[in-house]
């Protein structure tokens, strides 16, 4: 759903395009389906240790909270500061072109971060 600003009547898409950003929406996915797509896009991606740390850090604490009482995780994860950048992440996999799917990623010796450890 486009957010349409009241003010000028237009819609956030039709401001940035105005403004020379185009750019494609991307579907709307629950969050279950979004952490899917993250992790299934993680291993065709390569991430800069220094230039992206704070957003490694964020992907790092992304998580759901534990209900002692209940004692399960939630069903949605924790909102944290970590969650706007997660939700970029999210929102960049579900949207993506499939320009990535034919990417090759650097033989192994040659990334330095994996999500794991």
């Amino acid at each position: 759903m486009a957010v349409q600003e009241f003010g000028s009547g237009l819609t956030r898409i039709e401001t940035a395009r105005d403004l020379g950003i185009d750019f494609t929406l991307a579907p709307r996915q629950s969050v279950e389906v979004g952490i899917d797509a993250v992790r299934n896009l993680l291993p065709q991606l390569w991430i800069d240790r220094s230039k992206c740390a704070r957003g490694l850090e964020a992907l790092q604490d992304y998580r759901y909270t534990w209900d002692e009482t209940l004692q399960i995780f939630s069903r949605r994860p924790f909102h944290n500061w970590a969650a706007h950048a997660c939700d970029s992440l999210r929102n960049f996999a579900t949207g993506h072109d499939d320009e990535l799917d034919d990417y090759k990623p650097p033989p192994p010796s040659e990334l330095h971060f994996s999500p794991f450890t």
